[in-house]
């Protein structure tokens, strides 16, 4: 024991207490380390785990939209790309119906247009006249009350543009001698549109006639 003792020196004394410093000191770094003193250059990889994330910490703001994959019940959405076909109805553009009013009536035997078939004519001045439209959805408009002749045959032709998709058959019903009266108008492939019965009163109405035009 006296020989430890009389081993000590200020030296050797001094050298203990600064290693007892220095190990404090570390141990204080350690465990209270200054505000602000730890950056991302003091971060390993992968330092920082989902355990140690703070739920709710991260935010829309924070996270990189082109990382995320597709949410599973947002997958239907996809689906919303074929609402593309409705920028076209019957193979139009939307905008076309919008500007394409419907025409005005076309009237039988005016200039450039269809004239009567041989024995018919309007009814009178009292009654609207006969004629055609087409609307903006490719329906043709037959109209008027027509005067015939006493025999079937044809109340004039429609143009190209206003020929039908096929033939038609219309029902005119009437009166004769207070009894039902059936009579057909015909609209013929090749735009005809004929009576065909000679049994009828004396008129015939085309009111309320309206057929698809062939594309």
């Amino acid at each position: 024991m006296n020989k430890l003792l009389g081993k000590l020196t200020y030296a050797n004394v001094m050298a203990t207490i600064a290693v007892f410093i220095a190990l404090g000191g570390a141990s204080y770094a350690a465990t209270q380390l200054p505000r602000n003193s730890v950056g991302s250059r003091q971060l390993k990889s992968n330092a920082v785990t989902t355990a140690k994330i703070k739920r709710g910490a991260v935010t829309g703001t924070k996270v990189k939209l082109s990382s995320l994959g597709k949410v599973p019940s947002a997958g239907h959405a996809d689906t919303a790309d074929q609402a593309g076909n409705a920028d076209s109805l019957a193979g139009l553009s939307a905008s076309r119906y919008l500007t394409s009013p419907t025409e005005p009536v076309r009237l039988i035997g005016a200039p450039g247009n269809p004239g009567f078939g041989s024995g018919f004519k309007n009814f009178g001045p009292a009654f609207a006249p006969a004629g055609f439209y087409k609307d903006q959805f490719g329906i043709v408009h037959l109209q008027g009350l027509v005067d015939p002749p006493g025999f079937a045959g044809t109340i004039f032709t429609l143009p190209d543009g206003y020929l039908p998709d096929q033939s038609y058959n219309f029902t005119y019903f009437g009166a004769l001698a207070d009894s039902k009266l059936i009579v057909p108008i015909q609209i013929t492939v090749s735009g005809n549109v004929e009576a065909a019965t000679s049994n009828y009163e004396n008129s015939l109405s085309l009111d309320g006639i309206s057929f698809r035009a062939a594309p």
